[in-house]
């Protein structure tokens, strides 16, 4: 008994206050085993398991971004079970598949996903269910949850095709910085692609801390933003953390018939539409 008291203050000395916040959510907030499932469209987060991450970490993450909310968090918490962090407190089938910049700070993210399921679920948001690549995707088995190499196999290509996909959201603030990141036009590119072929899909609208823009939320200098940004699309100029993902994209574009420009164009001519609809919006708003 004595060793193991020695062992329990020798672990609490050491410890760090995210450690023991991590332990403390892992106590309190997850099931006692996760729930695995394949990668794709059952495996997505209901809002009440993301809100309640944000809750219990915000202390911690305060302006920080993804990648340290990735690294710092959502790999400590899964490590036991290598899993997604969307295993580890109860996969949900997706409603909404998000597009979204790492680089952005968690807390926007966090805010902008509340709004847009409280303005399309407004009684039953909290279990709005989002595929979110950093919650749902296996942090530890990166390169399998991307296809290795085939991107028809890749996780959110899985989970955008999926007949329960509504509509793509893509998070964006006055930097929108999506628009110029490979990963995001791609999945913008695929949603139009799939906003086309069926009536269903919603295609992209744009979401931000204040409200969902294609609805009518009153952010102003973010659609300026967008407007702006959209004259300068080129999928070919866009990056990406990984190179090797960039190449696979850049490739993939240019087979596309008309190849870099023609997809820059109608990438462009579809998010200046979705301009025109937030727009329309502003202007019965005011006249009201």
């Amino acid at each position: 008994l004595s060793v193991m008291w020695v062992l329990r203050l020798t672990w609490a000395a050491a410890a760090t206050p995210l450690s023991r916040t991590i332990e403390r959510f892992r106590e309190k907030d997850l099931p006692a085993a996760p729930i695995k499932c394949e990668r794709g469209p059952g495996r997505a987060v209901a809002v009440q398991h993301l809100l309640a991450l944000f809750n219990a970490f915000e202390h911690h993450v305060r302006n920080r971004n993804m990648y340290y909310v990735s690294e710092n968090i959502i790999k400590p918490l899964t490590k036991p079970h290598r899993t997604s962090y969307a295993e580890l407190v109860g996969p949900q089938s997706l409603v909404w598949f998000v597009s979204h910049f790492w680089g952005m700070p968690f807390r926007h993210f966090v805010q902008s996903v509340r709004s847009h399921a409280e303005s399309v679920e407004p009684s039953g948001w909290l279990m709005q269910a989002y595929w979110v690549c950093t919650l749902c995707n296996n942090q530890w088995g990166v390169a399998a949850e991307v296809g290795d190499g085939h991107w028809q196999e890749s996780s959110f290509f899985l989970a955008l095709r999926s007949e329960s996909c509504r509509g793509t959201c893509m998070v964006v603030d006055e930097r929108v910085e999506p628009l110029r990141r490979s990963w995001c036009l791609f999945e913008t590119l695929q949603s139009i692609i799939l906003r086309d072929e069926s009536p269903s899909f919603q295609g992209v609208v744009f979401c931000t801390s204040s409200g969902v823009l294609n609805y009518g939320a009153q952010a102003y200098d973010i659609a300026m933003s967008i407007a702006k940004e959209v004259s300068t699309i080129r999928v070919e100029n866009a990056s990406a953390s990984v190179q090797a993902d960039k190449d696979m994209i850049d490739n993939l574009v240019a087979a596309f018939p008309g190849g870099y420009e023609c997809v820059n164009h109608f990438l462009g001519d579809n998010i200046k539409g979705a301009l025109h609809a937030i727009r329309a919006s502003f202007e019965t708003d005011f006249e009201s």
